[in-house]
């Protein structure tokens, strides 16, 4: 970050492109529920990277907390990898397959207009967990995850372009501040770790409302970051 501030421009993130494994599955296999440690620490590094000075790049899919597509028969892959050397290692379209919008079935409204026409790649059952009208009825979704911290990141000033110090913790934790008063810290490790400071902060918690306190951390989890509030 301090060798990018040197030539004036914007550093940038991102957890996920159309290139790299999907977040959750990557970070470690969902459940068939769509909970698990994966998507736990993809929540996590969500708002981790939304607390960061600078620019955030959200790869379509990850607003839905889709896991990557992992079964997808070899005379429907599209990849030139595949084509190129006949290995399925290293191939893309598992993170590639077409959204699901709505619906309990493929298309799950991606396509519309001629019945029977579908995507050109196959969108599993399970997609339908996943759909975008399935989450924005969901207040602990991933969609609402990604609003909330959205929206968090433009209404404090201190997640702008103002200063990152870094802070003394014990191995496994990951801890800095934002401007005034604002902490965000990352537990890495297993075991739990109580959070030194009253300040605003990140937790594993659900999406945190005005008003409402955020739910515990699920057994076995972390403190890692999964909300920014004010208490």
């Amino acid at each position: 970050m301090q060798d990018i501030a040197g030539t004036g421009s914007t550093v940038t993130w991102v957890l996920n492109n159309h290139d790299q494994v999907r977040t959750v599955t990557r970070y470690g296999e969902p459940t068939p529920d769509g909970s698990g440690l994966g998507p736990a620490r993809a929540r996590a590094a969500a708002l981790l990277m939304l607390a960061l000075p600078g620019a955030a790049y959200i790869y379509q899919g990850e607003e839905l907390g889709l896991p990557e597509v992992v079964d997808l028969p070899d005379d429907v892959l599209t990849d030139p990898i595949f084509h190129r050397t006949g290995s399925r290692a290293r191939i893309r379209d598992g993170c590639r397959v077409p959204l699901p919008w709505s619906g309990q079935a493929s298309p799950f409204g991606f396509t519309s207009g001629a019945e029977g026409v579908q995507p050109w790649l196959p969108q599993p059952e399970w997609f339908a967990e996943h759909a975008t009208d399935r989450a924005l009825a969901d207040t602990r979704s991933f969609w609402h995850l990604y609003r909330d911290g959205l929206q968090l990141r433009s209404a404090l000033e201190q997640l702008g372009e103002g200063t990152l110090r870094w802070l003394d913790t014990q191995p496994g934790v990951l801890a800095f501040s934002r401007g005034d008063g604002l902490v965000c810290a990352v537990n890495f490790g297993t075991a739990p770790y109580p959070p030194r400071s009253t300040a605003p902060r990140c937790s594993p918690a659900a999406p945190a409302r005005p008003g409402r306190s955020p739910a515990p951390p699920p057994p076995g989890g972390s403190t890692a970051p999964d909300d920014l509030y004010r208490r």
